[in-house]
């Protein structure tokens, strides 16, 4: 019996020096857009409400054509305490900026886009990448083996 104790032992020991290999999911940001077809687009375009924690890493204005004395675009974010907001000028057809605005639960964002001269607008698209905070993301790990014996991108 004592033999078989030893044994076991031996092997607990060795499974236990094996290094343990572990992957994690890559957290990816989400994609917000509209497109806004008017007459004359000027002022506000968009609202969002944000449910949870995170950033705005990356936003991509399209205007319908290039506007000769360029255009107001503007980001505001909102809440019961207060806001904050960031303009900038498009002098091209696109925008291509990464404001990392931080959002909380809760807030509102409102963007706006004024022509600065007596040009129209009368198409504008936009997109913006959202990054969830890690806190309200659900995070998996699994053992390499796991993922080599089943199919686990079904979960």
């Amino acid at each position: 019996m004592e033999d078989r104790i030893k044994q076991l032992e031996t092997v607990v020991s060795r499974l236990s020096r094996r290094q343990v290999k572990k992957t994690a999911a890559m957290i990816t940001p989400y994609q917000i857009s509209s497109c806004v077809e008017r007459d004359d687009i000027r002022d506000e375009i968009f609202r969002y409400l944000f449910c949870t924690q995170g950033t705005i890493v990356k936003v991509l204005v399209t205007l319908n054509k290039k506007i000769k004395d360029g255009a107001s675009f503007a980001i505001k974010i909102s809440n019961d305490l207060g806001g904050s907001s960031s303009s900038y000028i498009i002098n091209n057809k696109n925008l291509i900026i990464n404001p990392n605005i931080s959002i909380d639960s809760g807030d509102k964002l409102l963007v706006y886009i004024s022509p600065l001269g007596t040009e129209i607008i009368s198409e504008v698209w936009l997109s913006l990448l959202f990054l969830p905070s890690t806190k309200d993301s659900e995070i998996k790990n699994y053992l390499i083996n796991s993922l080599e014996k089943e199919d686990v991108s079904e979960e």
